[in-house]
């Protein structure tokens, strides 16, 4: 690919010439500290979008690329103009690609990245940094972090990974791992419409796997929703008001061991509930009679409350307070299927 902009060789060969130089450097080392202090900041996230709008400046990206290497971590880069998947109704959505610490942002109302840049396994240099950024087409001219305060989720236990594509995802071990999103009041979907997606490999299915929860157990007088996956590979989804409980499943054999899948689920209220795996349905649909769903309960992934944990991986999962239509499932798809190399 042809590059926009000339690739630079390493700084210290740049600037060893000139003592006004280093004197910049020095400079844009002591603002990349002040910022990497300012970072510290409770729910601020080291993988975040960046405003990007005109050219290179090369003593920003020089800034930029000793605000990546000092601080060790993976980030994002997101371009504005760009086309942004239009979750008209959602109300929360985690990447869960944060790469460390033990916080997941919700990232609804934000653009979704275009180029991700790690420095979690080797130690870039200025010239692989610049090309990389170049090659993509990314212009950068301004750094700043942004601060998520809703919906957030608490990791308990749960180790970082790698997705296909090389960004992070999380992994759950089956035992006692999982995520808490609190009692979130906008994941209370009462008697209306909602959908979910979401990403999953599955390390193991010798046991059930708990995968999200809004629901103290599996029984129908427990308000609320939940999915397993049992040792089949079949997905149980279950919808309940207390008083009745609707159940949807997907075909066996749905999920397979050690394969990326991308999981939608539908709630039309007073319609049908239904599964899609990979963007095509999975099972019949079911109709929906549980009224009112709400209740008290945090919202897990990895564990379905006083039923299971769950054994395996994740990457994104989006809720959605309305019935997606095909074109938005389609759009989905189209966007997540390249993380997981489907």
């Amino acid at each position: 690919m042809a590059l926009k902009y000339p690739i630079y060789p390493e700084p210290e060969y740049i600037f060893k010439k000139s003592q006004k130089h280093l004197t910049l450097i020095s400079r844009f080392e002591n603002r990349a500290e002040q910022r990497r202090s300012k970072w510290s900041q409770p729910y601020c996230d080291f993988s975040l979008k960046y405003k990007i709008a005109k050219k290179y400046e090369f003593w920003r990206l020089w800034e930029f690329y000793q605000l990546c290497r000092g601080a060790q971590r993976s980030f994002d880069f997101v371009d504005p103009t760009a086309s942004v998947l239009p979750y008209e109704n959602a109300v929360a959505y985690w990447p869960i690609h944060e790469a460390e610490g033990l916080k997941v942002n919700d990232w609804n109302g934000y653009l979704y990245p275009t180029y991700s840049c790690r420095f979690m396994e080797d130690e870039l240099s200025f010239e692989e940094f610049s090309y990389r950024l170049v090659s993509s087409g990314i212009n950068i001219t301004q750094v700043s972090p942004i601060v998520f305060t809703n919906n957030y989720g608490t990791i308990a236990g749960a180790a970082w990974a790698q997705s296909p594509d090389g960004s992070a995802c999380i992994d759950f071990d089956g035992t006692d791992d999982n995520i808490s999103m609190g009692d979130a009041a906008p994941l209370n979907v009462g008697a209306g419409d909602f959908s979910l997606a979401f990403g999953i490999y599955a390390d193991s299915l010798s046991a059930v796997n708990g995968v999200f929860s809004k629901k103290a157990s599996d029984l129908a007088t427990a308000a609320g929703y939940h999915l397993i996956i049992g040792t089949d590979g079949q997905i149980t989804v279950r919808l309940a008001d207390g008083t009745n409980q609707d159940t949807i499943f997907s075909s066996s054999g749905a999920i397979t061991l050690q394969t990326w899948k991308i999981i939608t689920v539908i709630f039309d209220r007073d319609g049908n509930g239904q599964i899609y795996i990979d963007n095509v349905a999975s099972g019949s649909p079911v109709t929906l009679t549980a009224v009112n769903a709400d209740n008290a309960q945090n919202f897990y992934l990895g564990r379905s409350e006083g039923v299971t944990y769950g054994n395996f991986k994740m990457r994104n999962f989006i809720f959605a307070r309305k019935v997606w239509t095909q074109a938005e499932r389609d759009k989905i798809w189209a966007a997540w299927r390249g993380i997981f190399k489907i």
